[in-house]
């Protein structure tokens, strides 16, 4: 891969990851040098129900702490799939004028660049990571995609087979094999992406064989897929700006 698409990737990556991390939820009040941070300890757990969307039971830690000679509580936000140690103790941060906006203490480079919506709602941070991941596997694929097809030797090949995969959950996707003829031979290439239904037999595709290497070659279509991937990627970053 080519240095200038490294560089695009990391100023694409460097930028959004700002972008995130400098975004403030307008519903809140952000507080600047005024919280504290006090120990708080574990003194029971909230159980959340099961919703139409995740049917499993989540735990989320009901927290004490003393500030100015009185006794607080608080839940946490987020919830977690098992019960939580009752007797543990947290670092809580809490800004002493509004006792209300106390929350669990979060690694220190979170407590310092990323804002109140974020470490009020940690789960925004794994967001993003996820939407990093998606976006970065997306890219990677595509540009990887790009750069091949960009030198190789293109040819026309045709559906001659499919191959079977079954999923872990029992779902069977179908990936073509495809016939070319390169330097007086005849060869195959599976395509990258498996799709739900059979192939149809005969169906033109383009093929490209690298010019370095002849004994690679791959199908021309799955780009849709790195561009899936990517865009899925740009959602999750989205839906972490504006959550």
């Amino acid at each position: 891969m080519k240095k200038w698409i490294q560089v695009y990737l990391l100023i694409a990556f460097a930028v959004l990851g700002i972008a995130v991390c400098i975004h403030t939820d307008k519903a809140q009040t952000q507080t600047s040098g005024t919280e504290i941070i006090v120990p708080g300890t574990v003194v029971d757990y909230e159980v959340r129900s099961p919703s139409d969307e995740d049917d499993s039971t989540t735990y989320a830690e009901v927290i004490s702490f003393e500030l100015n000679g009185q006794t607080h509580r608080f839940t946490r936000g987020t919830s977690f799939g098992w019960k939580p140690k009752i007797g543990r103790v947290r670092e809580i941060v809490v800004d002493p004028a509004r006792p209300s906006s106390a929350r669990v203490r979060m690694w220190t480079w979170v407590e310092k660049v990323c804002p109140q919506a974020i470490k009020q709602r940690p789960e925004i941070l794994f967001l993003w990571f996820m939407g990093l991941a998606f976006f970065g596997v997306g890219f990677l694929g595509y540009m990887y995609h790009y750069e091949f097809f960009r030198r190789a030797i293109r040819l026309q090949g045709h559906v001659t087979s499919y191959e079977t995969r079954r999923g872990s959950k029992g779902g069977t996707s179908y990936v073509e094999v495809i016939s070319f003829d390169f330097d007086g031979q005849t060869r195959t290439v599976t395509s990258n992406v498996g799709m739900p239904f059979k192939p149809k037999m005969g169906t033109l595709r383009e093929i490209g064989v690298d010019p370095q290497n002849p004994q690679r070659a791959r199908a021309q279509g799955g780009v849709w897929f790195y561009l899936l991937f990517a865009t899925i990627g740009l959602l999750m970053w989205g839906v972490t700006l504006f959550a």
